[in-house]
This record gives C-alpha cells, structure tokens and sequence, in this order.
C-alpha cells in the first residue's frame, strides 16, 4: 500500500446518459444524448480532481442523439451565408430538435480532453473537428469544418456548393464566455471565382479570333 492511491480504469460504457457523466466530472453539460466508450485510464487518486490533474489515458466514443443546448450549427451556418450573399437563404428548423450522432476518439493528459478526431452527421449538417477541453483552467478550444446539407433556398449553383463545403467553425474560450468564429467568405469567394471562370470559358469560345482572347486565357489560368 502506498501513500496515494494507484488507479487503472478500462470504462466500456454502453449508452450512458452523457449530460450526468459530464456533470460529474464538473464539466460544461451543454451536450446531452446517450455515450457509449471504451478506453484505458490510469493515475493517482480517487477524486474528481485527482482524475482532472493526475489521470491520462485514451478512449473512443460514440454519442448517439447529442444535442448542444443553445448552439444550433445549421443555423448558425445559414445565417452567417444569409448575412453575406443575398441569392440564398436558409430554411428554420422551428425548434425541432436537430439530432446528431457523433464519432470520435479522445486522450487525456495534463488536465485537458484533447479530441484528435470527431466526426457528426445528421439529416442536415456533417462535421468534422478536432479540439481540447481544459479542465484544469476550465477553458476550450474547438476547429470544425461544418457542411448544412439540406434546408436551403435560393441560388441552386451556390447552394450545391454550400452541400459540399466545410464551413471552418471555431468555438473557444473559458467556460463562463464561449465565443465562436464562424468563415464563410472563403466558401463565396470560391463561388463568385468559378462563376468568373465560366464566363471567361464562355467569352474566349464566342471569340476565338479576338486579340483580347490571349489576355483572357492568361486572367483564366491565375483565377
């Protein structure tokens, strides 16, 4: 018997209500759904700081049904392409419940979850990100790539754009004050680029003989 406690944990938890598992771990319990892990920990001690501060390991989970509470990415996403380009907009979703079913894998070390991989999906958006939850200074910082596949109106070029391309979402900061980033301009820039493109295309065909149509074939290759 030592002084401290010497811990090892194998967890293989089957739909395990997650907002009471985070609570416990005095962790942000904006999540809710149904968490399903299996993992290797070990370290020092029996308390949750113990776990926070003398604990590391690794595991992968499955979250079936999550939901974050106040945080809705599809619209979110619409409303960040809504306040920037006038040809789409973005259908509500009139409170209905936007269920995600979430993959991922996750390691623990020095107080901080760090997520190297989580992949999501539901009837209407996909992401995929990666990130860490310090627990020790109650802080996070999360990158995601978020694509809205469906409720969109408008402009049918761009929105199959939109279908396709990750959205670069970051959510950060201390517990008490999350902010987020939300970059939709690379995704518009690429729209208004290929329009441009095809209209240079289309203006080199009807005037092959043009003596413009070498300057035209130059602006085309750096587009």
């Amino acid at each position: 018997r030592s002084e401290q406690t010497k811990v090892t944990v194998q967890p293989d938890l089957k739909q395990f209500a997650l907002t009471p598992l985070l609570k416990s771990l005095e962790l942000p319990d904006k999540v809710s759904g149904a968490i399903s892990l299996t993992g290797n920990f070990a370290g020092e001690g029996l308390s949750v700081d113990d776990v926070k501060r003398h604990w590391q390991g690794r595991a992968d989970l499955t979250v079936k049904d999550a939901q974050f509470a106040g945080l809705n990415l599809q619209e979110l996403v619409q409303r960040a392409v809504e306040n920037n380009n006038n040809n789409v907009e973005g259908k509500r979703s009139d409170g209905q419940a936007n269920l995600q079913q979430i993959t991922g894998s996750m390691a623990l070390k020095n107080g901080a979850f760090t997520f190297s991989r989580l992949d999501a999906h539901s009837g209407t958006l996909n992401y995929t990100g990666q990130g860490t939850i310090d627990v020790v200074n109650r802080a996070l910082d999360f990158r995601f790539g978020v694509t809205v596949t469906e409720g969109w109106m408008g402009d049918s070029t761009l929105i199959k754009r939109l279908q396709v391309t990750p959205v670069p979402l970051r959510i950060y900061g201390p517990w008490s004050g999350i902010n987020y980033n939300l970059t939709v301009d690379q995704v518009l820039r690429g729209q208004l680029r290929d329009e441009a493109r095809e209209r240079l295309k289309k203006w080199i065909d009807r005037n092959p003989e043009s003596d413009k149509n070498n300057d035209a074939k130059k602006v085309l290759k750096d587009l």
